[in-house]
């Protein structure tokens, strides 16, 4: 059958379509495996598809990878941009890594305890020396633990919130005369 002679109306087949269009039967065989064209559809039905389908694909909207290209495309892009802000972030100041703000927070709640603790020592002292009253200095201790354990959990809540990491080491708490371990 020549192509002056196939019917548009009539029911396509793979070897006649391929003929009217110019290409291979194989050609037009993956179209049906892919569920392009449909058994059983005329040739001006096939023809239309058949044609949409190679305007999609030379305007780079078309083909069976095209859409996962370009949502790599994207993602890569979204990633390049995020890298990018993250760099000039951290560049200015604006932007810490994980390591330095957990090692500023365990820096930080070390130097609280030096604090507290030497405040109460020199509570303790004027106290003792004010009122002349034997005061011990558990006394005053005590309660500063308590208050410190208190805020070594929240340091460790925060370190867990701000930096993804578990909670602070027990070495960071205060032992019983109000030093680190």
């Amino acid at each position: 059958m020549a192509v002056e002679e196939i019917e548009l109306t009539h029911v396509a087949t793979q070897a006649g379509f391929a003929r009217l269009v110019g290409t291979s039967r194989q050609a037009i065989n993956n179209h049906v495996v892919k569920k392009v064209l449909t058994d059983g559809d005329t040739y001006a039905e096939w023809l239309i598809i058949y044609c949409e389908r190679q305007r999609e694909e030379a305007a780079g909207r078309g083909g069976d990878q095209q859409s996962t290209l370009t949502a790599v495309r994207i993602e890569e892009t979204q990633e390049n941009i995020f890298d990018k802000r993250q760099k000039r972030l951290t560049a200015s100041g604006e932007l810490m890594d994980r390591e330095t703000v957990h090692n500023w927070i365990v820096e930080s709640a070390s130097s609280i305890q030096g604090f507290v603790m030497g405040a109460g020592e020199t509570i303790t002292e004027s106290i003792t020396e004010k009122y002349k009253i034997e005061l011990e200095a558990e006394d005053v201790a005590a309660p500063l633990r308590i208050a410190l354990g208190h805020i070594a959990n929240n340091g460790s809540e925060l370190a867990q919130r701000l930096c993804g990491v578990g909670e602070l080491p027990s070495t960071d708490a205060a032992n019983a005369n109000g030093g680190m371990e």
